[in-house]
């Protein structure tokens, strides 16, 4: 979570700025935006690891006689 407290300290930083210009739809802005967004919806996977792994271990088989 430090990654997404950096960047939302560096958006709200920039925000002044391009509050001051009226360049809300700047691409470099719009850009940290988007990452910080991106950053907090993958967040779940970096901290629990990729479920990937769970579902190789418990195999369930298709075809079984009783």
């Amino acid at each position: 979570m430090l990654t997404a407290a950096i960047i939302l300290l560096d958006i709200t930083h920039n925000s002044f700025y391009v509050a001051l210009k009226q360049q809300w739809l700047e691409p470099f802005y719009l850009s940290q935006v988007a990452f910080l967004i991106a950053v907090l919806l993958l967040s779940p996977i970096a901290w629990n690891g990729p479920i990937r792994d769970l579902a190789l271990t418990h195999r369930k088989r298709l075809c079984s006689k009783y």
